[in-house]
């Protein structure tokens, strides 16, 4: 056996019984499990992650502009919103704040995510 631990792709190859042609399916061990669903766990929250911020952003400018905050700022009008959809959210938070902003404050999510992932795949 090699000592290089196994590829993503070749983890799912296993799992869904590609071997080679043979089409006999395998189980994977539970290190290869656990491995494959912190994989996915992170690659998920990785893609996720955007999406979140934005309904974030979201959210708290409607309360915001609605007088729901916890500031008690209500003054905005419905014109003066910043935010108008996600896709939007987006472009803006990358344009002004740079692309990696739309990770900030991703890692303990990251990890959590990750952490749950693996342990149900385990």
């Amino acid at each position: 056996k090699s000592s290089t631990p196994p590829t993503p792709v070749a983890l799912a190859a296993k799992a869904h019984g590609d071997k080679g042609g043979v089409g006999r399916r395998t189980k994977l061990s539970p290190a290869e499990s656990l491995l494959a669903g912190g994989l996915a766990g992170f690659a998920a929250r990785m893609v996720v992650a955007p999406l979140d911020l934005a309904k974030i952003r979201l959210q708290l400018q409607s309360a915001a502009a609605t007088g729901l905050s916890p500031s008690g700022a209500g003054s905005a009008g419905i014109g003066a919103l910043k935010y108008k959809n996600m896709f939007q959210t987006l472009r803006v938070v990358a344009r002004e704040e740079g692309l990696g902003a739309l990770w900030k404050g991703n890692a303990p999510a990251q990890i959590m995510v990750a952490v749950f992932v693996a342990s149900k795949f385990a």
